[in-house]
């Protein structure tokens, strides 16, 4: 075997049009699913370049599943792709709010042997949908494979923080297309998923996920964790690029303390499937972890009242680790207090 090919060296393949050779026989039926609400000026963008994808018409399907959304967004899927396109695109609408939900219904109402899970802001590059399924073929236990997210920033680079990519991009370490485990896996809007794995582990989690106004996340990092411990093998393809849109009202301060709160909240979601400890917890555990989560979120409001001081660009950043703290101190609060709650019942009972 050669040397292995750098970062660079992969994404310049994949600019100069060199993609992977896979027999026809052998690349996978996939479905692209887009979820989305109220987001009608990114999907369009989104189902052109997606259905300007060089994979075989035969084996590619898209489907949308608009959750909820009131901009006119079934009307634009009608009138621009309902008809006349080589691959076809269909709609379905699921009413029910929640970007795990509307993914459930997309899983729920597809039969492919690989889905992929594209967001709606999300423009992919040429060869893209290839790289995916050849890296998906090339093994039967792999069970989902992530691409590169490139952000767009459409309101221009944020200068509140010196590593923008940490909050806009997955950070997955190493170089070409690898395996990868947790801590660092890639992220759901830009991945393919094997449809027997939901099968045998289940579908996403419903309380984890953009649901509405919160911004709970790590619905699919949750998912990917059942992966791991089912024995299912993750990998990262650096040449599957998507351009991420990032409108300028998602890149204020003010969003992204919501969204490292959420993260926060979200991770915790994560750590219990990890651990699968958090369920057994008698009285004594919930007792202390009570007095203790209380101590720790007192001390984090200071930490983000004193960063929140007219100084340094680094001290936003600590700020929002701060703000990533205090959601999973909060989870783990509600966890704890839920769980006395259902022990003093049944001793009640």
């Amino acid at each position: 075997m050669g040397a292995p090919r750098s970062e660079q060296d992969c994404r310049r393949e994949a600019q100069n049009g060199i993609l992977p050779s896979v027999e026809h026989a052998l690349l996978p039926v996939i479905t692209v699913c887009i979820c989305t609400r109220n987001r009608k000026n990114y999907l369009g963008p989104t189902l052109e370049a997606l259905l300007a994808q060089d994979y075989p018409r035969d084996r590619f399907a898209v489907l949308v599943v608009d959750n909820g959304s009131t901009d006119g967004t079934a009307k634009m899927v009608a009138t621009r792709f309902g008809q006349g396109t080589e691959v076809p695109v269909r709609y379905v609408y699921e009413e029910t709010p929640g970007l795990s939900r509307a993914r459930n219904r997309a899983v729920a109402e597809t039969s492919s042997e690989a889905i992929i899970f594209l967001d709606d802001d999300a423009i992919p590059e040429p060869g893209w949908l290839q790289y995916l399924a050849a890296a998906f073929a090339s093994a039967p236990d792999i069970v989902a494979v992530g691409g590169a997210v490139v952000p767009l920033f459409e309101g221009g680079m944020p200068t509140w923080t010196r590593d923008v990519n940490k909050y806009y991009s997955p950070f997955i370490p190493g170089e070409g297309l690898r395996r990868t485990s947790y801590p660092h896996l890639p992220w759901g809007g830009n991945m393919i998923y094997r449809r027997s794995a939901f099968q045998k582990i289940g579908v996403f989690r419903e309380e984890l996920g953009y649901r509405g106004s919160s911004l709970v996340t790590s619905e699919d990092i949750e998912w990917l964790m059942r992966v791991e411990k089912s024995g299912g093998r993750i990998l990262y393809e650096p040449r599957a690029v998507v351009r991420h849109c990032i409108s300028a009202n998602r890149t204020t301060k003010r969003y992204l303390r919501r969204r490292t709160y959420g993260s926060g909240l979200g991770v915790h979601g994560v750590e219990k499937t990890r651990r699968n400890d958090f369920e057994t917890w008698g009285f004594r555990e919930i007792g202390l972890a009570i007095v203790r989560l209380n101590f720790k979120r007192v001390g984090l409001w200071l930490k983000i009242l004193v960063a929140q001081l007219p100084v340094s660009v680094d001290r936003f950043d600590r700020e929002l680790d701060s703000w990533r703290a205090l959601g999973g101190i909060q989870a783990r609060l509600t966890d704890a207090w839920r769980q006395l709650g259902e022990k003093l019942w049944r001793i009640s009972r």
